[in-house]
């Protein structure tokens, strides 16, 4: 779902600076963050780069969400690691590419790169979804993964 790796090196800085200042505001007091949540336009204005629809999160889960980034302990390590990251595997195993197309970190038009890098994945477009789909359209996002991995709903 909208992977990194097939963008350039200014649009992964921007992609890690987002990610990094919605870090650092989601260290602010939880009753802070509930507050600025609970007015849509606030919450439009907090998380409108993470999803496309964000007045579809609860309040509960947008508080939640900003909880499990403040304390996600692997944060640095996995942005350092990051900073140079450009895909270059060649996968064995059936692989879908998912990209939201209001994917505001990871810009839709880098699925473009990803097709030419992986030519025999499947690749799907995400309509209307930001860069957390699973947020902005669960039913699709769990339609893409039972797809991929053969499993009918039912």
């Amino acid at each position: 779902m909208s992977p990194a790796g097939f963008c350039t090196a200014r649009e992964l800085r921007w992609a890690l600076t987002v990610l990094a200042l919605h870090r650092n505001a989601a260290r602010l007091p939880e009753p802070v963050l509930r507050r600025l949540f609970a007015a849509p336009a606030l919450r439009m204005l907090a998380m409108g780069m993470i999803l496309a629809r964000p007045n579809r999160m609860t309040l509960d889960d947008a508080v939640a969400d900003a909880r499990a980034l403040r304390q996600a302990r692997a944060f640095r390590a996995v942005a350092r690691a990051g900073r140079g990251y450009a895909y270059a595997g060649a996968p064995t195993v059936p692989v879908t590419v998912a990209w939201g197309t209001r994917d505001r970190i990871l810009p839709y038009r880098q699925a473009a790169l990803a097709r030419t890098r992986l030519p025999a994945a499947r690749h799907l477009d995400l309509p209307g979804c930001g860069h957390v789909p699973m947020h902005d359209d669960p039913e699709l996002v769990a339609s893409v993964i039972l797809g991929t991995t053969g499993v009918r709903a039912g």
